[in-house]
């Protein structure tokens, strides 16, 4: 049987993100059926096989967040059932997995727990009981698979830092080292060096962005990350900042991680472009959406004129990502204002 490998996007599609589903495997119909309306008065979504060979299908297609299994079944008993689960699939990624049997000798308990089962419960059972075993069961599953998740970005947020990030940055400098004898050619060649440069630097920076996304995955302290933000520009010495904040609890990471974005972008314009003294911030509630301005005194410019570049594109992409509309609005000598309603 082909064997599953452990990748980040079956760990993220994994039950730590679906509706808990516990799948019954029992080939004794009053057995299977009472399991099945006790786990459904519960709020589990119950899915249910009639042997081990069922069962091992059941597992790889509907991905469970759990297995109750007997041992004694047609076809495939649930020890073999087990058995070729772990040979098909990663380990981190079986199921928790619980024996309910008949079968009470210490020697099949003890061969049960030794092919992985998180659990052996005789019948009959407690209702109760076996619930409590369910519900901790899960528990401690999703905290394993949410650590697992986490180390996976934090792997592939590394690699793409440290390996293609890097590479870029070297062939950065490999074009910056022959631009002397590149300014000796023709204009057209110059052009296409610039252009070519341009686009490393893009690559770099995107390759940056793509990078912390994945490690801000995590749940953000939108604030927080505002205040270090404010806080690094107003160290600098350059521009005072004025912050006004208020966050709804509904505000989801996304949601987060994209303001954040585009308080980032506009503050590099203003640093970049502006030569303000002043950076005004707010995020607070308009009747019933929420408002999001950032304001500077500095320079500005003819925004009816001026042709947008990348950064405003970005911002406004971002922007309709979260269902907010942009609108920028600046003149000369007037500074800028960037606004944001959703």
């Amino acid at each position: 049987m082909k064997r599953i490998s452990k990748t980040y996007e079956t760990m993220k599609n994994s039950t730590l993100l679906q509706k808990d589903k516990v799948l019954i495997i029992e080939d004794d119909t009053a057995i299977r059926e009472s399991l099945q309306d006790i786990l459904e008065l519960k709020g589990y979504e119950a899915i249910t096989a009639i042997n081990g060979k069922e069962g091992l299908v059941a597992v790889i297609k509907e991905k469970p967040t759990i297995v109750i299994c007997d041992v004694n079944m047609p076809q495939m008993g649930g020890f073999e059932m087990l058995k070729a689960l772990n040979e098909c699939m990663d380990k981190e990624l079986v199921p928790p997995f619980l024996f309910l049997t008949a079968r009470t000798t210490t020697e099949d308990i003890r061969k049960g727990m030794e092919l992985g089962a998180d659990d052996y419960i005789t019948k009959p059972f407690n209702p109760t009981e076996l619930l409590e075993i369910i519900n901790a069961k899960i528990i401690k599953r999703k905290k394993i698979l949410s650590l697992a998740v986490v180390e996976e970005q934090h792997r592939i947020s590394s690699e793409l830092h440290d390996g293609i990030q890097q590479l870029l940055i070297a062939s950065q400098m490999g074009f910056k080292a022959i631009r002397e004898e590149v300014e000796k050619l023709d204009y057209d060649t110059q052009k296409i060096f610039e252009r070519s440069l341009d686009f490393l630097k893009e690559a770099t920076k995107d390759i940056r962005n793509i990078s912390h996304e994945i490690l801000e995955r995590e749940p953000i302290d939108l604030k927080a990350k505002i205040d270090v933000l404010l806080l690094q520009l107003k160290e600098a010495g350059e521009i005072e900042t004025h912050f006004f904040y208020q966050l709804p609890p509904e505000f989801g990471n996304d949601k987060k991680i994209e303001l954040l974005r585009i308080i980032q972008e506009a503050i590099n314009n203003i640093i970049k472009y502006s030569s303000a003294k002043n950076l005004f911030l707010q995020l607070v509630p308009l009747a019933n959406k929420w408002k999001l301005e950032i304001k500077d005194d500095g320079r500005g410019f003819d925004s009816s004129k001026v042709q947008q570049g990348n950064g405003i594109i970005n911002m406004k992409n971002r922007a309709e990502k979260i269902g907010a509309s942009f609108s920028l609005v600046s003149e000369i000598n007037k500074g800028t204002t960037i606004n944001l309603l959703f």
